[in-house]
C-alpha cells in the first residue's frame, strides 16, 4: 500500500503459490495448504486497503492510491491457477508460455469469469543470442523465451499483444553486467518500436 502511494498509483502485485516443496518445509509451512492460504492471504490484503478491518481496530496508512488496492496477477498456467485469476486476481501473469498456450488460458479465464483483467506475461529474454527458445524452468516445466534478432522478437511479442498482452515482464540472464546492460538496451529499442 505504501509503495502504490508513492508510485501514484503504479504498482502491481504478482502472486504465485509456489512449486518448490522443499522451500517450504525449510520456512516450516504446510505445502499442501499453499494455494488456500494464498488466497486467504489476497482477501485480506483486499480488504484491509479497502478500509475493512478499520472496526476491529487494524489500518493500512497510507491507504494505495489505487482505488481497492494494487492489482493482483495471479501466476500459474494450472486448472487451480486459472481459477484462482477469477476469484481473487485482477489479472493473469504466467511465466514462459507460448502464443497458443497464453490464447488458452485467456480464453479458459474469460469463460469462467468475464471481468476487466491484465493480461500479462513473464518470459526469458535473450536477443541476439543463438539459444532455442524451447528449455526447461527449475520447476522442469517447458518453457520458451524470446531469443534471436530484434525484429524476430518484436514479431513475437505482437503476437502476444494481437491476443490480448499489456504488460510483460522479460528475464534477463547475464554473466556479467556489461552484458545486461546490452540487454537492457536492445530491450528499451524494442519498447520504443511497439
Amino acid at each position: 500500500a505504501t509503495l502504490d502511494s508513492l508510485s501514484g498509483g503504479r504498482v502491481m502485485i504478482g502472486v504465485g503459490v509456489g512449486w518448490n516443496e522443499p522451500e517450504f518445509n525449510m520456512l516450516g509451512k504446510d505445502f499442501v495448504s499453499r494455494a488456500k492460504n494464498t488466497e486467504e492471504s489476497i482477501k485480506q490484503w483486499k480488504k484491509l486497503w479497502t478500509g475493512g478491518f478499520s472496526e476491529e481496530g487494524f489500518v493500512s496508512e497510507p491507504l494505495p492510491s489505487q482505488k481497492g488496492g494494487p492489482p493482483i496477477l495471479i501466476g500459474g498456467q494450472s486448472n487451480r491457477a486459472i481459477k484462482r485469476v477469477t476469484s481473487v486476481g485482477d489479472g493473469w501473469q504466467p511465466v514462459g508460455i507460448g502464443v497458443e498456450q497464453y490464447q488458452k488460458g485467456i480464453d479458459q479465464i474469460t469463460n469462467l469469469r468475464k471481468d476487466d483483467y491484465i493480461w500479462s506475461l513473464r518470459i526469458g529474454f535473450a536477443a541476439n543470442k543463438d539459444l532455442n527458445p524451447h528449455y526447461v524452468g527449475t520447476d522442469g516445466a517447458p518453457r520458451v523465451r524470446l531469443v534471436g534478432s530484434t525484429n524476430k522478437i518484436i514479431d513475437e511479442i505482437e503476437k502476444y499483444r494481437n491476443i490480448g498482452l499489456e504488460h510483460l515482464v522479460c528475464d534477463i540472464k547475464e554473466d556479467s553486467h556489461e552484458r545486461y546492460l546490452d540487454q537492457i538496451k536492445i530491450l528499451s529499442e524494442i519498447k520504443r518500436t511497439l
